[in-house]
């Protein structure tokens, strides 16, 4: 009987503490990627160019986010397809996400 009553105490602690740890928002780290495509001015004389980029960021609430971003592209010129240059850019972003309660997708 001890046992029952035990094991029925143990199952009982254990959903309450689901239900306590669904209320917290999730603050880990996460990867972002981006990919598109740069469009050079015409008085430059270069090719538009694609670009890539690779990030990371995290919540500090359960509406903001902070995450930073390193992209790069290679664009070349167009009198002379031999030359070209590298250009890389840094971001540091601020989000508000619009999250609603109980969305599940």
């Amino acid at each position: 009987m001890n046992k029952k009553l035990l094991c029925a105490a143990l199952l009982g602690g254990l959903s309450l503490a689901q239900a306590a740890s669904a209320q917290d928002f999730d603050d880990r780290w996460y990867i972002t990627g981006s990919a598109g495509m740069n469009i050079q001015d015409n008085d430059r004389g270069t090719r538009n160019a694609p670009f890539v980029g690779l990030g990371v960021g995290k919540f500090i609430s359960p509406n903001w986010s902070i995450d930073g971003e390193l992209n790069y592209q290679h664009p070349k010129f167009d009198a002379d397809q031999d030359l070209s240059w590298s250009q890389y850019g840094v971001s540091l972003d601020f989000r508000r996400h619009f999250i609603t309660e109980g969305r599940n997708w």
